[in-house]
């Protein structure tokens, strides 16, 4: 839970930031962690 709240604290200041390609990068990111998260359980 903790490393979930740390993730989206780090996609908030990529939001925040203007960089079109680290909004995406982080939307990969979240995908590939809603995966793994939905394999844990």
């Amino acid at each position: 839970m903790i490393l979930w709240i740390t993730f989206k604290i780090c996609l908030e200041k990529a939001y925040q930031s203007q960089s079109f390609t680290a909004r995406i990068l982080n939307l990969l990111d979240e995908t590939k962690l809603s995966l793994w998260y939905k394999n844990l359980n």
